[in-house]
């Protein structure tokens, strides 16, 4: 009889969880954009995330090598890291989705 009375509140607390899960995972991409510091390497990044990126895209402006990494952090949030010549240069959260991941 105890456990079948404490199934409802625990359904409860997984539906409460679920429901907020993604401003949970907000603030866990933002936390890990927080430590990642302009001027780092490369494998700075990579060591302060502790993986390696999921998309990885270079292209050229003028002859200078932009890098752009794509960080999985979640199911939901994602950090985008811009590397110019080797350096970081800016950082940013972005949402993802099925159809718009980068």
């Amino acid at each position: 009889m105890k456990i079948a009375s404490a199934l409802p509140v625990v359904g409860l607390v997984l539906a409460l969880t679920c429901a907020f899960a993604p401003v949970a995972a907000r603030a866990g991409a933002v936390e890990v954009a927080q430590r990642i510091a302009t001027g780092d390497s490369r494998a700075e990044v990579v060591a302060k995330i502790g993986h390696e990126p999921r998309i990885v895209q270079t292209s050229r402006w003028l002859g200078i090598e932009i890098e752009e990494l794509l960080f999985n952090v979640s199911f939901t949030e994602a950090v985008v890291v811009r590397l110019v010549v080797g350096r970081t240069v800016a950082v940013e959260t972005r949402p993802l989705s099925m159809f718009n991941n980068f």
